[in-house]
């Protein structure tokens, strides 16, 4: 049994199902944003849940190098967050990982934003760093 939900130090993000990875259907949308976020800058996409519908988030970048000696290895830090209908916001508040990602399970019907950010962006092409993101639901969600 495991003490935290995914990603914990236990199983990471989970085991891949490259079928379904590979298959994007309808309640599948990926964003590939090659122009990248400046700090202070951010992203927000939309998807409309049903009662008791689920959502996953999951952003990924590379990130620039940092120096051999540096204690702190991410340079360019993103941030992901989804903020509910009545305003709540979930995020992990992750500084240290080029990879972050929200589940909710069980949700109350309503609109949702999936909000990316630029926390710090040292370092990156054009002052800006790319990344890529990975929103599902399952079959009683919609993305706009």
């Amino acid at each position: 049994e495991l003490p935290t939900p995914r990603p914990n130090v236990h199983e990471g993000y989970g085991r891949v199902d490259m079928d379904y990875a590979t298959s994007l259907g309808s309640e599948t949308a990926l964003v590939d944003d090659t122009a990248g976020l400046a700090k202070g800058e951010e992203r927000t996409f939309a998807v409309t849940i049903r009662q008791g519908g689920s959502l996953r988030a999951t952003l990924c970048y590379t990130d620039a190098p940092a120096t051999p000696s540096a204690e702190r290895t991410l340079v360019n830090d993103l941030d992901l967050k989804v903020v509910g209908p009545n305003g709540e916001v979930v995020t992990k508040n992750d500084h240290v990982n080029n990879t972050e990602m929200v589940e909710l399970k069980n949700l109350p019907a309503g609109q949702y934003k999936v909000v990316v950010s630029g926390y710090n962006v040292p370092f990156g092409k054009s002052g800006k760093q790319p990344f890529g993101l990975l929103m599902s639901t399952d079959s009683v969600g919609r993305f706009r």
